[in-house]
Formats: structure tokens, sequence, C-alpha cells
């Protein structure tokens, strides 16, 4: 190379000014430009800030019309319901954490292919294995926050329900598991 020939920096996507976006069940990669890139992100946090919110509305809602109306009617044959609420607190809640998921992912990925239509296709995408492998926290410093937010759960004197503080540390609990594994156990060949 000499001194007179550009040095080429960044990926063939970033030289030509474009993005790489995932989308779709797959994790389909495209390339788009800097306008659709933004949207893309945009719409993303928003919709994962309306999942939020559905998901704590339905929760409530739930609870509200399952301990309400259903506990007493389900009592009268066998007292499991009234005597362990905490425990259908905490299926409530992750039963909805796994179907809200299974919403927000598909109308993400609806949302994404809808703003990458005509866009160049790069990459044929990942399986689902593949898609949590790379999503992983394998890295050491990334189970920090996970170990310390468990621990301000366990530790920190909030008056919470146990079904909720359960649930708090399920959630990072699941992500440390997850990436112990990939990274132990499944590692990439």
């Amino acid at each position: 190379m000499t001194d007179t020939e550009p040095q080429m920096k960044g990926t063939p996507i970033t030289r030509g000014g474009g993005h790489l976006i995932r989308v779709g069940w797959r994790a389909v990669g495209y390339s788009v430009d800097d306008a659709t890139e933004s949207s893309y992100r945009l719409y993303s946090i928003l919709l994962f800030a309306l999942a939020v919110a559905v998901g704590i509305a339905v929760v409530y809602a739930v609870e509200f019309v399952f301990f309400t109306y259903g506990v007493p009617l389900a009592s009268k044959v066998t007292p499991i319901f009234r005597n362990y609420p905490e425990a259908f607190r905490l299926l409530i809640c992750l039963s909805t954490l796994g179907c809200g998921g299974l919403v927000f992912w598909h109308l993400r990925a609806k949302m994404g292919e809808s703003l990458v239509k005509g866009a160049t296709k790069l990459h044929d995408g990942f399986s689902l294995l593949e898609q949590r492998r790379r999503a992983s926290l394998k890295r050491k410093r990334e189970r920090i926050p996970l170990i310390t937010g468990i621990l301000l759960v366990v530790f920190v004197p909030i008056d919470m329900s146990s079904s909720l503080q359960v649930f708090l540390i399920l959630i990072p609990l699941y992500l440390l598991v997850e990436g112990i594994v990939f990274q132990v156990w499944l590692p990439k060949s």
C-alpha cells in the first residue's frame, strides 16, 4: 500500500454509509440508510416501553380478576388457591412475561420487516439458539450488574411481595445462567 492510497476504515457496510440491522424471527441482516436505522431503533425502544407498560397492566388485571372472582370459587373445591397466593402471583408474572415476550418479539419482527422492504439483504440470519448465543452475557464484566441486581433485590429492605421478589430475582438469574451455559457448556465450535 502506498502513501497516496486512502486507508479504508470500517466494515463494507459502514464504508458505504449504511447500517446493518437484524430483523425478523431469524435475525436476517439488512443494509439500510441512517433514517431507517434510527427509525428502527426508535420504534424498538417505544415498542419495548409499550410492552412493559402493557405487561404490568395485564399482571394487575389478571391478579384482580383471579383473586377477586376465581379464588373464591376454586377454594370451594380445593384450598390450595387460598393457601398459596404468592405461588399463583409468581405464575401469573412468569406466564405474562413469556406470552408477552413472544408477542413483543413477533411485533418487533413484523415492524422491522416492514421497515426494510426493498433494502439489501446481507445475511440469511441465525437460528434461535445462535441468536441466544450471540445475545447472551458471556463476559465477566457483564455479569457484575446481574449479580448486583440479584443482591439488591435480596438484601435491600423494600416492601414487596415474596412472589414479586422471586420474579425480579429470576430474570437476572436466567440471563446469568444463560451466559455461563453458552460460555462453559455450549462453546461455539
